[in-house]
């Protein structure tokens, strides 16, 4: 299976097990009020919970046996992500689903021992049992869950190619730097081009040196 199937089938999972959490919690609160009812005397309010019980518990059964696949997938996925430079971000996506998965089925089993101490009746006390068993066995499908998640991110850093960097971007209002001018080549001077002294008369002798006044 591809990386991105077994993104989709982790995520299909975490959102059913947060389902499964709303589910149970509200048959937490339904347990609580029959308790009181049976506490005070009065007619149980909910006739249908033993119903809804049972059919929790074929919801928790379907669960597990989708969970059951799932460190399979995982681990064939953790086999060649080092061979797909473009698993990096969907395998940071599977390391959180599957933490997901895993708090979901906490709260799932805290749930479950919350309504086995508020279940009254012998009938829903047993049912509530096995349901319990059940959930705790959900947890250990799924133990191994956010351990291989890891070893895929491991594997998609290896096989990540280097950032390349890119050019720092010219500063906003600089000016443009300017052209460079190649320079022109010169010519071999000849004595006919040198500059004639302005007190000499043009191409005759230098003046003579004035006498020294130590001279004799």
């Amino acid at each position: 299976m591809a990386i991105k199937d077994a993104q989709d089938a982790l995520s299909r999972a975490s959102e059913r097990g947060r389902a499964l959490s709303g589910k149970l919690e509200d048959l937490v609160f339904r347990a609580q009020r029959i308790a009181r009812a049976i506490k005070n005397g009065t007619q149980v309010p909910d006739s249908m919970f033993g119903r809804d019980l049972k059919e929790f518990r074929l919801d928790i059964r379907s669960y597990g046996t989708e969970l059951s696949g799932l460190p399979n997938v995982l681990t064939g996925v953790a086999q060649s992500a080092r061979l797909d430079p473009g698993a990096k971000a969907p395998a940071q996506a599977i390391s959180q689903l599957s933490q997901q998965i895993h708090e979901n089925l906490l709260a799932l089993e805290d749930q479950g021992q919350l309504a086995s101490q508020h279940i009254r009746g012998a009938e829903y006390k047993s049912e509530m049992g096995y349901l319990y068993a059940e959930i705790h066995g959900l947890l250990v499908r799924a133990q191994d869950l956010p351990s291989i998640a890891d070893q895929i991110v491991l594997q998609a850093k290896a096989a990540a190619p280097a950032p390349v960097a890119a050019p720092a971007p010219a500063a906003a209002g600089s000016p443009p730097r300017p052209r460079a001018v190649p320079l022109r080549a010169l010519g071999r001077l000849s004595p006919a081009s040198l500059p004639v002294q302005p007190d000499s008369p043009a191409g005759g002798p230098p003046p003579a040196a004035p006498p020294s006044p130590f001279s004799a």
